[in-house]
Order: structure tokens, then sequence, then C-alpha cells
């Protein structure tokens, strides 16, 4: 499930583990010239404008199954959308309504065996479809108890895996932040795993009793689960003190356990100060003088580009980070099951992976109307 969100103030997850499990986490460094780095090579693609695409949810609207077809969640439009390998429409499924195989607003799916699952938040409820786009059950989301006295349920939570029949991985929307729990659909909570973000760490600005956040490059940690919900990926950037210029990233499995943690370290570029001064009016346009100057004078401004902009787990339980752009072209790291780097792939520039396995990837680029193609590259390493 790729999960195009960036999240603020992960605690140090990965540091503590890796220092747990004897001395502090082991160091990469990122050398593009001392890897594999090879160039993704388009070999299908279905053109948004064409087929009516609507916007993708961010949350983990792309899932691949492993016959190579592509599941796309639409949000506009209440459908799902089958791809084939050769980038055609193979199928559709679903429309606005309460009914079965009905939903009133499609917020991620992803994958459970040969079936498929979307998640209606809205409705509280997962629908499972079958392989040959058939309609199987639907799943309310139980009210659950966890450790921090903060409920979650259809309206407090979103579903994210369904890594066995009875089981399911869930995020927690608090006031405090967002968290993540695996549980039942009995509702019981079996494992709970980092807190994902946290108020506090959003940077905020106190003006007159009030607060509001002061991130404007929207710098913090990124995360994606397996389109299972069996693995967890979290990547965060230091731009601050003795790790500064570091990413910690941690591959989870959501039963608790580490798979591996690691200090990374990713050359990065300073944002140039025309791009700080255009971000900053941005943002304040619509402030109050007093508090755009409060934001203009108290906002964090990171001393380069996030290293770690993204990050998706691929159906071979490989890790992919979207590093900073390279100019036309923007470059993934692939790491191994250990957590080493293993290869480099370049794609075109302004793309982000949405899945992978093997030597396939499937990219979202978005078109000068801002309406998103899907492109299908094959990324073989001997190419």
């Amino acid at each position: 499930m790729q999960a195009f969100l960036r999240l603020f103030g992960l605690s140090a997850l990965a540091v503590v583990t890796a220092c747990e499990a004897g001395g502090g986490p082991e160091l990469f460094e990122y050398d593009a010239t001392a890897i594999p780095r090879i160039t993704a090579v388009e070999a299908a693609r279905l053109d948004g404008e064409a087929h009516g695409l609507v916007l993708i949810s961010p949350l983990g609207g792309v899932a691949l199954k492993r016959d190579g077809e592509l599941v796309v969640a639409q949000t506009g439009n209440y459908q799902i959308l089958f791809v084939s390998s050769d980038g055609k429409v193979s199928g559709a499924f679903g429309r606005e309504g309460s009914g079965p195989g009905e939903f009133r607003r499609i917020i991620t799916l992803g994958l459970h065996g040969e079936s498929v699952w979307i998640w209606d938040a809205p409705q509280g409820r997962a629908t499972i479809i079958g392989p040959q786009h058939q309609y199987l059950a639907t799943k309310l989301m139980p009210a659950f108890k966890l450790p921090n006295d903060m409920p979650t349920g259809p309206a407090a939570g979103a579903l994210v895996g369904i890594p066995h029949d009875d089981e399911l991985v869930g995020l927690n929307f608090a006031e405090g932040g967002i968290s993540a729990f695996r549980g039942t659909w009995g509702g019981t909570v079996e494992h709970t795993l980092p807190q994902l973000t946290s108020r506090e760490d959003g940077r905020w600005i106190r003006v007159n009793g009030g607060v509001f956040p002061g991130n404007p490059f929207e710098t913090g940690p990124v995360f994606d689960f397996s389109e299972d919900g069996r693995l967890l990926a979290i990547a965060r950037p230091f731009f601050e003190g003795e790790n500064a210029g570091k990413v910690s990233v941690t591959l989870i499995e959501t039963t608790g356990d580490t798979v591996y943690a690691g200090l990374y370290r990713i050359p990065s570029t300073a944002i140039p100060q025309d791009t700080i001064d255009n971000v900053l009016a941005e943002k304040s346009a619509r402030l109050s003088p007093e508090l755009a100057a409060a934001f203009k004078q108290g906002a964090f401004i990171p001393p380069f580009w996030q290293p770690v902009s993204n990050l998706l787990i691929a159906n071979d339980g490989r890790v992919w980070l979207k590093l900073p752009p390279d100019g036309a072209v923007q470059p993934y790291a692939i790491l191994d099951g250990a957590g080493k780097f293993e290869r480099a792939v370049d794609f075109p520039g302004g793309t982000t992976v949405a899945a992978a396995a093997d030597t396939i990837a499937w990219a979202i680029e978005t078109n000068e109307l801002a309406v998103p193609n899907l492109v299908r590259y094959f990324v073989h390493p001997r190419q």
C-alpha cells in the first residue's frame, strides 16, 4: 500500500530498537557509483485524461496483484479500476451508495490473498471483492480500546491491512496524533505499533493563545504498509543534532518484531533562498499581518531538501526510497531484505512509484492538467 503521507513526529523507534539490539544502528552510506544503477524503461501507459482518471487516494490507492493486474482507487467517482499489464482497463467495480459494493468515499485499498479490500471511511467498512472482480463480503470496523485510552472505530480510524481472515491493521486518529495497531475483527487489540505522529512535532507557533503549524516544507517521517498489512516501513530524516543529514529507516512486522533498523546518509542539497521566500509567502498569504509576521519569524526552515520524501514496500518486501531529484531524473534507492543498498533506479522527473514487484514498477505521473497517468516500467537489474 503506497501511502503518500508525510507524518510529523515519529518516535525514535529506529534508533532505540537498534541500540537495544547491541550498540548503535548500522550506518549505510549511499553511493550511486557503488551499486547497480539502472534506468527504468517504460513498458505500458494508461492515459488518465483519455480514461477519465480522477484523484488517486493519497493514503494508498494503488495495489499490484500477484497476477500482474493493477488495482486503482478513484476517490472522485466511487469506483475501483483494474488495469492489465499492457496498460488497458480490464474492469471496474463500485458505484455511489450504501448497499453492498457501493461507496460513499473510497480512502484506500489493499490485498488479502487473491482478493482486494476497499476502505470506505464514511461508512466505516471494508468491501471485499474477489479475483474475478466480484463482490464477496462487507466487514465493519469494530470499536477498539487502545492502551492510551483513545477509542478507535469507524469515525476515528482507518483500515490499512488484512494480514489474516480474522485480523486487521488499523490507524487511530486522535488529538495527540496517529498511532497504528494490529487487532481482530472482534475488537481485540493484539499489538500496538509506533506512534506515527505527535501534535508537538508539528513545530507549532503560538500567538495570542492560539497555535498553528510552523512547518511550511512539511518535513518529517514518511511510512508505508505492505499490501497485506504485515509489514510497516518508516523513514525519519534528521535535520538537527548529531544525526543531522541522516535518515533512520526501520522495517517492522506488524506483530511487533523488527526486521531491520539502520541510519542512512543520503546526499541532499540546500534549499535556495528564493524557494524559501516563495514558500513562506504562499503559506502566509491568507494569514492576518500579525500571524503572517509570526509565521515567517518562527517557521522551521530545513537546511536542505528532505533526503527521503516518500517510500514504498514492494510486493517482494524490498523498501524503495524516493530520493531528491537529480536534474530531470527521479532516483529511487532500493534496500534489500537486510536493509542494505541493493540498487538504484532512475525514473523520469515528476514520477512517484506507487507499486512494485521484482522487476516491475507502476508509477504515477501528472500531466499539465493535473490529471494522473499510470505508467508501467521495466526495472530489471541486468538490463
